[in-house]
Parts: structure tokens; sequence; C-alpha cells
């Protein structure tokens, strides 16, 4: 019995390590947004992002969480139902093969230009523009 146990505990432990659930960075949706409040229409990346990343992604409404894989390489499961909605833009930072971050970007702020990807921190203007209401 005690072997059993050793082997699930050592299971969860290895299954926990390959896990990307992490959670939106509201700091660094925080820093995105005052970007895009001071540049009006193109910013760098690498001015919101306050740690070390390889490549970034930007997802725009309806995409799902397949695509996303797909372009990302890994698994990922944000909780915001993408594909669903018309109303966000998320980014996502990825280190070393891993989900570095990601921030949920209302459209309410502007829409992200259709660019070259992925982002690098060499490569990492962004261009947008603003959503007319």
């Amino acid at each position: 019995m005690k072997c059993l146990s050793a082997y699930l505990l050592l299971f969860f432990i290895i299954m926990s390590g390959c896990s990307q659930n992490v959670k939106e960075s509201h700091s660094l949706k925080k820093n995105i947004l005052s970007e895009m409040d001071k540049h009006k229409s193109e910013f760098r990346l690498s001015d919101a992002a306050d740690f070390s990343w390889d490549q970034a992604y930007i997802f725009r409404p309806y995409t799902t969480e397949e695509e996303m894989e797909q372009q990302l390489g890994m698994p990922f499961e944000p909780d915001n139902n993408l594909e669903e909605r018309d109303d966000l833009n998320v980014i996502v930072f990825v280190k070393e093969d891993r989900v570095a971050g990601y921030a949920e970007i209302p459209r309410s702020y502007g829409d992200f230009l259709v660019q070259e990807e992925p982002l690098t921190p060499k490569k990492d203007r962004i261009q947008f523009e603003e959503i007319k209401t």
C-alpha cells in the first residue's frame, strides 16, 4: 500500500509540473493598458512586461483553445472562453517553452493590427487602433 501511495504521489507531482494553468497577470494588464493610453497607436511590448520572455502571441476574439495551443506549441487553458467572446484580445508570453504570463486586453482599448508572430523582445512593436463607437 505504501508503494502504491508513493507512486500516486510521484504521478501527481509530475503532472502538476506539466500543467500550464497560469493565471492572468493583472499587473501586466495594467502595464499594457497604460502603454496603450500613453502612445495611442503603437508601443513596445517590452516596456509593459516586467519579466523575462522569449516570445509573445496575440490572440484575437473567437480564437479557440486548440488554435492557441497549436500556435503556442503547448497546452494553454485560460479561464476566459475567448472562443465565445468578441470583447477581448489575449496576449500570451512564453519563456523557455512555458507560458510565463498572459493578459486579457479589452477591445474597448483598441484592436491590435495583424502582425508577424511570434513577437520577440527584439521585435516587439505592437500597433493598434481605437475602436470607433
